[in-house]
């Protein structure tokens, strides 16, 4: 079954510089930039206990390559797309 993955990244003390190269790595991995800085997304057909061992690769080896330091991600997994929408005329 299809999940769909949010991961969250702070970046921490990281330049400018190897965040946009940590973001290109990933992009190379199929993960899509969020709306928010430090949300990328990606749509996974893995069993549940596959998906973090992934993801932790995926986001090691862009760490690595991006000569990172220290970072922290939060990692959301969901069956259905989380879609959200807000209607301003609500009285």
């Amino acid at each position: 079954m299809s999940r769909n993955v949010l991961l969250l990244v702070d970046y921490g003390t990281n330049n400018s510089i190897h965040v946009a190269m940590f973001k290109e790595q990933l992009k190379k991995a199929g993960w899509k930039q969020g709306i928010i800085e430090g949300a990328f997304e990606k749509k996974l057909d893995l069993s549940d206990s596959s998906i973090a061992t992934s993801v932790q690769e995926e986001v090691d080896s862009a760490a690595n390559q991006a000569v990172f330091k220290k970072t922290c991600c939060e990692l959301f997994v969901a069956a259905d797309e989380l879609r959200f929408c807000w209607d301003w005329n609500t009285p």
